[in-house]
């Protein structure tokens, strides 16, 4: 697993993985468009933001002579480009906007231990 790197050196967030602790080189994960990125726990996948807030996945394949993307896929679309994937790769949390929603109601108890004395 390398080192992430997110550049607008080519007019646009892109994402790039940079060897480590060599970083000679960097390869560029994402194709127009790429940002947020977040390493997968075991390190062959790379989850990033592409255009239009899609929530993309790319496939890594580490060879000898560095690390190659085997495949890009979008899985769906985010209403807020910000998310965590969860450590098996499955499951992501991920902002939704909900409208015409009434505000919930928050009700805080502080000292609540002194009540069970009562």
């Amino acid at each position: 697993m390398g080192g992430l790197h997110v550049s607008d050196e080519s007019g646009e967030p892109e994402t790039y993985v940079v060897p480590f602790p060599e970083a000679r080189t960097k390869l560029r994960v994402s194709k127009n468009n790429g940002h947020r990125p977040h390493w997968s726990r075991d390190g062959h996948q790379l989850f990033y933001v592409g255009k239009e807030h899609s929530l993309n996945a790319a496939s890594l394949r580490f060879t000898a002579t560095g690390v190659e993307v085997s495949d890009i896929r979008a899985l769906f679309k985010l209403d807020i480009p910000e998310f965590e994937v969860s450590s098996d790769g499955n499951h992501f949390l991920v902002f939704k906007i909900v409208d015409n929603q009434e505000p919930a109601t928050l009700t805080l108890i502080s000292n609540w231990t002194d009540l069970l004395h009562r």
